[in-house]
């Protein structure tokens, strides 16, 4: 026998080996870093792989089976994985830690009742100037020279003024949009005190943080009395998992209880992963009502 013959008979078995083990090690790598039904997918596909080149009465199958496996997991897998991540509180505002979590929601505002005005920035390419005008008396108010430069500007003072600075024009929408950022962190206090900030694009309005820090670590939402709890003791909840809710109400006469978020814990969390134990979308728990006399009597 040959030395050629040797490596035609033991080539394609060696390369199946090889192969084999790579779709092995890759399907655990997959596993590992919590994507069971991908790992799923590629397992089923290794074995029917090997199973197809491996067998002689399954020789035509080995034209279509590079097809059929395209199919399953480029069409296939991405639908069923869709309808499974649907049923999850899976998302980016997840993957937080407990820190970060928390000051996603305290930074979160909403506009409160009181007068808007409506803004425009004055700026000569060096200076940069806020202007509101009170939309129902047509009152014109001016901020001082404005550091936009500091991503966290302090609180500044408008005062009435009759007419525009000379030499200052309204900058272009771009730079607007550019210089956003920095406005929004903006608190603007006005003539008669009250504080106002960037609600819109051209907008400056009585903007209050919709959530408050308790001692407890819930946090407590203003504008509707609601509140967020954090989850499972303060565990954090591993992605995908199902999220629950649940209604916590002291003992005695009241107000309405505050919602307390929770997660099932099913295994680890994945390498690599932090979440949130604060889960922006919650499913409601909604008691079943109990029957009344008149169903009673006649069950």
């Amino acid at each position: 026998m040959t030395q050629t013959s040797v490596l035609q008979r033991w080539a394609p078995l060696v390369a199946g080996i090889v192969l084999a083990l790579g779709a092995l090690y890759l399907v655990t790598l997959v596993h590992a870093a919590g994507e069971t039904l991908l790992a799923g997918t590629l397992l089923v596909v290794t074995a029917l792989a090997a199973w197809i080149y491996t067998s002689q009465r399954l020789y035509a199958w080995r034209y279509l089976f590079p097809g059929i496996a395209a199919v399953v997991i480029f069409v296939v897998f991405p639908m069923l994985y869709t309808v499974a991540i649907s049923f999850t509180n899976y998302s980016s505002r997840n993957l937080l830690s407990f820190e970060r979590a928390t000051a996603y929601f305290l930074d979160e505002t909403y506009q409160a009742e009181g007068r808007s005005y409506g803004f425009t920035l004055l700026s000569d390419g060096h200076r940069h100037v806020g202007r509101f005008e009170d939309p129902d008396t047509g009152e014109i108010f001016l901020s001082p020279e404005l550091d936009l430069d500091d991503p966290t500007p302090g609180p500044v003072a408008a005062v009435a003024a009759q007419a525009d600075p000379p030499g200052l024009a309204p900058v272009e929408l771009r730079e607007l949009i550019g210089l956003q950022p920095r406005l929004r962190a903006l608190t603007v206090t006005m003539p008669d005190g009250t504080e106002v900030r960037m609600s819109g694009l051209r907008q400056f309005g009585p903007v209050q943080k919709l959530y408050a820090r308790n001692a407890d670590g819930s946090l407590t939402n203003r504008q509707d009395g609601s509140g967020l709890r954090p989850g499972a003791g303060g565990r954090a909840c591993v992605p995908g998992q199902p999220a629950g809710h649940r209604r916590h109400r002291p003992p005695g006469p009241g107000p309405p209880a505050l919602p307390r978020l929770r997660c099932r814990r099913t295994g680890p969390a994945p390498r690599g992963m932090t979440v949130a134990p604060f889960s922006p979308t919650v499913s409601l728990d909604i008691p079943k009502r109990r029957p009344g006399r008149n169903q009673r009597s006649k069950s």
